[in-house]
């Protein structure tokens, strides 16, 4: 049986709370052993050490699992939110919900690329983006706020997947550093600073 996403990373963090209180218990004992054979300053040594090396090859496995669940998002969110939405109207916005950002540089007119829904009151959450994919704002809009254009010819949960002038990025804090070779079809209308900072994030 496959386990629903939430639940995977539910399970990923609370392994990893666990994985440090063992690991703290095994320096702690490794110290203890450092100490009865080298004294107070092979103590100090053997643990540091230990510490260190726990540490390193703990975060390593969690790293490689935390970017299997990355791709296993991203892939979801992929297949289910293939949407090209044309803006009619200004969003739903409520003052007291953190989920909308910068919907002040929203335009009548501008593409929305559908995206994962941050509330379950029925809104379709947009992304803006720029020309070259930054991401402008992010906004919940009702039915009647956006028409919808079509599907999209390729998904900002792609990113990973682009073609770029140079390396790929293998992290979202890589994406100001990479410039993607083709531009993004359905940009917003206005020309926006580069803002590519965080974005695409799988979270968002």
């Amino acid at each position: 049986m496959k386990l629903k996403l939430e639940t995977m990373y539910a399970l990923f963090f609370s392994i990893f709370i666990l994985s440090m209180a063992v690991l703290v218990a095994a320096s702690a004992l490794m110290m203890d052993m450092g100490e009865s054979y080298f004294g107070v300053f092979g103590r100090l040594i053997i643990g540091t050490l230990a510490l260190l090396i726990f540490f390193f090859v703990l975060m390593r496995w969690f790293y490689r699992f935390g970017d299997k669940l990355d791709d296993r998002s991203r892939a979801e969110a992929r297949e289910k939110y293939r949407g090209i939405y044309w803006v009619l109207s200004p969003p739903a916005i409520n003052k007291n919900d953190g989920n909308n950002w910068c919907v002040e540089a929203i335009t009548i007119g501008d593409y929305g690329w559908e995206s994962k829904p941050l509330t379950k009151d029925g809104l379709i959450w947009l992304h803006g983006l720029s020309a070259g994919w930054g991401h402008v704002w992010r906004a919940g809009f009702r039915l009647d706020q956006v028409e919808y254009v079509g599907s999209k010819p390729v998904s900002q949960y792609d990113w990973k997947d682009f073609e770029y002038d140079g390396p790929k990025p293998t992290a979202c804090y890589q994406w100001p550093l990479v410039k993607p070779k083709n531009l993004c079809p359905f940009p917003v209308q206005k020309t926006i600073p580069d803002r590519r900072l965080q974005f695409p994030i799988t979270c968002a």
